[in-house]
């Protein structure tokens, strides 16, 4: 999953910066408050996949989906803290030159968020491949097993 974060987050701050006439092989994006734009994408978006990925690696062979998401109590809490947190960094106007970031869209804020349930769905095909190959390979033990008998 690491790939795909990488790729799709490049891709978006790539596009950000290219809106400011930015191109690949230029060395830097000429409005500051867009290369903030593109720097705040960045960071949202892996702290965004970053939640997906929380909910799919509750378990490391069995879906997620069958867990209940009650039985972590803190589970929420954490999520929130977080993500009020990255708003804070954000939106907060003196703390943005610190963390050298800038208000992002409505648009960037759909793409970026929309990498949770990516990662998760991913990583539950993942997860289901696994559990398949390994019944099959199963299966071939015992037929392995029952001609040897």
């Amino acid at each position: 999953m690491p790939s795909f974060v990488s790729i799709a987050l490049l891709r978006r701050v790539f596009g950000v910066w290219g809106e400011a006439g930015w191109a690949l092989g230029q060395r830097i994006v000429s409005d500051p408050a867009i290369y903030a734009r593109g720097t705040a994408g960045i960071m949202v978006g892996i702290m965004a996949a970053q939640i997906g990925n929380l909910f799919a690696t509750r378990t490391t062979r069995g879906s997620a989906l069958a867990l209940d998401v009650g039985r972590n109590k803190w589970l929420f809490a954490g999520i929130a803290a977080q993500t009020a947190l990255m708003l804070c960094l954000v939106y907060v106007p003196f703390l943005q030159p610190a963390f050298g970031t800038a208000a992002l869209t409505r648009k960037d804020l759909l793409f970026l968020y929309m990498l949770a349930p990516a990662v998760f769905l991913m990583e539950e095909a993942r997860k289901w491949l696994a559990r398949w190959m390994g019944d099959v390979e199963r299966a071939k033990l015992q037929n392995r097993q029952a001609v040897s008998q």
